[in-house]
């Protein structure tokens, strides 16, 4: 009975080694994409196949992203392999390798199914999907920071995908829309409805405070990030949550102030570290900046009924207590 399975695994293993296909095979089968490298060592012949291996699947791809290069200025093969290259982690870690040496050059043979790039594309076209629900549940809880982040990543992603001009969702309850034209108009809604004013200044010597009560849909926000202009640079990441944030002016420009400049934040390109694919794609792609993004405030205090006095207190002792 050993003996009888033995033969039968060998025979097997026979039969696999018999049906491996040769490199003429995969270039001609019409079913992989491949990328071909030479070189005088391995490590640089593979190096070169990977990079024409990409290539091949930029050149195959490059037509469908014809909508999205219609919004840039730019080249638009340089623009689809750029695209491409968001995906290289995970083709190369997907794709085979056929090693032919000789004499003095080594040739390199990288290659990788349609049906596996298929995937791929399907496992981007899933996270799409997942940091919408995350945006939609941030929304709803106020925390507005999160929902423009992870709405942009989400159009981010749908910029890159070969699939771009036909991916849908339901993103209001109304039916499903054409993510690429849905989301910049989501995003730019959320922007119109952030509501910034000023409850209160202090001024002290050579510094001047600003508080900021900030609302969505007159809600207080539960978190919003932020910079503003302080006369010669944009300020680093402020975060304001219960509805409350701060600017600190210092100096002359505390001095000459009459209006405040403010931008939310949407783009996270240093959180998206936490997703190495979202953070290829906001490196290596020309991602859309939003116009509604940047708020201008005349620098002076709000009229305040005791209502709002109340709450706005209430939120600050909170925001400084955090």
């Amino acid at each position: 009975m050993i003996k009888f399975i033995t033969s039968l695994l060998f025979l097997l293993l026979i039969s696999i080694i018999g049906h491996s296909q040769s490199i003429s095979e995969i270039k001609n089968s019409g079913n992989y994409y491949w990328g071909e490298g030479i070189a005088n060592d391995l490590e640089n012949a593979d190096k070169k196949a990977l990079a024409d291996l990409i290539g091949q699947i930029s050149v195959n791809i490059e037509s469908q992203f014809k909508n999205v290069k219609t919004e840039e200025n730019g080249n638009f093969k340089e623009y689809t392999q750029s695209v491409t290259n968001t995906y290289s982690g995970a083709t190369l870690d997907r794709a085979e390798r056929k090693v032919t040496e000789g004499k003095k050059l080594v040739m390199v043979l990288r290659f990788i199914t349609k049906e596996k790039m298929t995937e791929i594309f399907s496992e981007r076209k899933n996270k799409i999907f997942e940091y919408i629900k995350s945006a939609q549940i941030a929304e709803e809880s106020l925390r507005i920071g999160d929902a423009l982040k992870y709405y942009y990543w989400a159009l981010a992603l749908v910029r890159s995908h070969p699939d771009c001009n036909e991916i849908k969702y339901n993103l209001d309850g109304k039916g499903e829309s054409l993510l690429l034209s849905a989301l910049p108009d989501k995003l730019n809604s959320i922007l119109s409805q952030i509501q910034v004013s000023i409850s209160d200044i202090i001024e002290k010597k050579d510094e001047k405070n600003v508080i900021l009560s900030i609302k969505y849909l007159n809600n207080p926000v539960q978190n919003y990030d932020f910079t503003y202009w302080t006369g010669d640079t944009w300020t680093s990441l402020n975060t304001a949550k219960n509805g409350v944030g701060v600017a600190d002016f210092f100096g002359e420009t505390a001095k000459s102030f009459t209006d405040l400049r403010l931008r939310s934040e949407y783009f996270y390109k240093n959180n998206s570290k936490i997703d190495q694919e979202v953070y290829n794609v906001l490196e290596n792609t020309n991602t859309p900046s939003l116009k509604l993004a940047e708020i201008k405030i005349p620098l002076k205090k709000d009229v305040q009924t005791k209502a709002e006095q109340k709450q706005n207190k209430q939120s600050l002792e909170k925001y400084f207590k955090r």
